[in-house]
């Protein structure tokens, strides 16, 4: 049903919403690996083409890049945003359900979806006042994102579908464009 792709889900685009008093954060590319220096090139240009990633040349924000090895041997270069962006992001309170409020609200349900999405991380667009606050630091050089990446805080009008029959649940979903 979805095929192998970054094109991302259509019709929303994330928006990171920053404090009022937000300054810019810049952070020098952390040391990679030797040893994995050549896989960690292989992925950015991969990101690159599949236009997860965009090289810049000049950003007022930097986050460094931590490697983080996958379990089928390969690596993903994740954003270390925890000590640039999220100290910025305005907090947007959202009041997480009890397990009670779940049960409840699945209670009579009879369809129920998985989505495996493929490079799920890549599914989420960023629009462009967005992408230069979640600009990585790597080894080589800066690029920014365009999807919405892991360790970001996330907006909180994120898209979540659940209906109570197959006809609401199916007219929830988002269609592949």
């Amino acid at each position: 049903m979805f095929p192998d792709s970054y094109t991302g889900i259509t019709g929303y685009t994330a928006h990171i919403r920053l404090k009022q008093d937000a300054q810019p954060v810049y952070y020098r590319p952390r040391p990679v690996p030797y040893a994995l220096k050549q896989q960690v090139e292989e992925e950015l240009d991969k990101l690159e083409r599949n236009g997860v990633l965009v090289k810049t040349d000049q950003s007022d924000w930097a986050t460094p890049v931590v490697v983080v090895p996958k379990a089928d041997k390969t690596v993903r270069p994740c954003g270390d945003y925890k000590v640039t962006i999220n100290q910025a992001v305005d907090d947007e309170q959202y009041p997480l359900p009890t397990s009670q409020d779940l049960y409840a609200e699945l209670s009579g349900a009879r369809v129920f979806t998985k989505l495996d999405l493929s490079h799920a991380y890549a599914q989420l667009n960023v629009d462009k006042e967005s992408q230069p606050f979640l600009t990585i630091n790597s080894h080589k050089g800066l690029y920014s994102y365009t999807k919405l990446p892991y360790g970001v805080k996330i907006p909180k009008d994120l898209p979540v579908c659940h209906g109570q029959n197959a006809a609401r649940h199916s007219s929830l979903l988002v269609q592949p464009g």
